[in-house]
């Protein structure tokens, strides 16, 4: 094999990896033997990291973007195969190493180790490292860096002036699309608990109404008992052997004038009246009806009422003690809430 002519182009395709393999390889042999082309090497590179660094970046679409996230997640996943012996790739290749010149022992003792070899240009995974060794490699500072597989070796990456994504970029989710029921699961205690709160809820407020109703129903049996034996004890006052029927009505007053009717009974003490043609009275009035008794006691009052638009009014069962026998009923003009006892003139009497 030929050695390469040596140029700065040649140093500088070799440093991006653009040669073919044998001149790849030939000018590697020669690179590692010449301090010169090592040197000049490491300015080439000194120059390519800045290159890198001042070239304006474009941020690559975002399709581009997730197909480079999947590959690397799927690389991530898969298992790392064996790597491939070291010159298994070369076998075919004879080494162009030349031969050494001699050294005799007088200067050997004296002689400076021969310089480290060069960097091996290799793929990076990332922008900040090959500007990292870009730097290393112009300080004079050589470092081999140990690729993942020998074809790494064989052809380095060329040098691009777009920027790569760091390895703090976030990365899609294996899988973007979450069903219905692996939302709400993590959310399954609270939404029982809601149901069955509003649940209770609903059961509370029924029984509620179911007892305000029991209620109302109860009342209204209370009212109708009441009102049936009210109607009974009407009933038995008016059908009475020994009831008292009186007329009460003002004195000469005509046929068509204020009339009342009255039906005691004294043994129960159970009283019913009806009166008709009553004249309307003033604010804060009111007529009451009077039991006189036969033994001469006070009158007992027998309550109040107050007539209708037609005149007409009546008082139904009021409270009046037992055995007490009627000597005369009569009926006054009163204030609103009544009195103890009757104040003249009597509006109404009979016996």
């Amino acid at each position: 094999m030929t050695m390469p002519v040596r140029n700065t182009e040649n140093l500088a395709l070799y440093a991006m990896g653009l040669l073919e393999d044998d001149e790849h390889a030939a000018l590697h042999a020669r690179v590692r033997v010449s301090a010169a082309d090592r040197e000049e090497l490491a300015q080439i590179n000194g120059d390519l990291a800045a290159f890198a660094l001042s070239a304006e970046t474009h941020s690559p679409p975002a399709l581009i973007r997730q197909r480079l996230l999947a590959q690397i997640n799927r690389e991530r996943r898969a298992p790392s195969p064996r790597p491939t012996p070291r010159g298994a790739s070369r076998a075919a290749q004879p080494a162009a190493t030349p031969a050494a010149p001699p050294v005799n022992s007088a200067t050997y003792a004296t002689a400076a180790p021969p310089p480290p070899p060069p960097a091996q240009p290799t793929r990076f995974s990332s922008y900040a490292q090959r500007a990292a060794s870009f730097a290393a490699a112009r300080s004079g500072q050589y470092s081999v860096a140990t690729p993942a597989y020998e074809s790494d070796i064989s052809r380095p990456a060329p040098l691009r002036s777009y920027d790569f994504f760091s390895d703090s970029d976030e990365q899609p989710p294996a899988h973007s699309h979450r069903t219905l029921a692996a939302i709400l699961f993590p959310y399954a205690g609270w939404l029982i608990a809601a149901a069955l709160a509003l649940f209770a809820f609903v059961q509370y407020s029924g029984r509620i109404k179911a007892q305000n109703n029991l209620s109302a129903l109860g009342a209204q049996m209370v009212s109708l008992s009441a009102g049936s034996m009210q109607a009974h004890d009407i009933v038995s006052t008016l059908n009475a052997a020994n009831s008292q029927i009186v007329t009460v009505q003002p004195e000469g007053a005509p046929p068509a004038g204020p009339t009342g009717k009255v039906i005691y009974v004294p043994e129960t003490g159970m009283l019913t009246f009806i009166a008709t043609n009553l004249y309307p009275l003033g604010p804060y009035k009111t007529y009451e009806l009077w039991l006189i008794p036969a033994d001469g006691r006070d009158p007992i009052p027998a309550g109040t009422f107050k007539s209708d638009d037609r005149g007409y009014a009546n008082i139904l069962l009021p409270a009046l003690p037992k055995g007490i026998v009627a000597k005369q009923f009569a009926v006054t003009i009163e204030d609103e809430n009544g009195s103890q006892s009757p104040t003249l003139p009597m509006v109404l009497s009979g016996s």
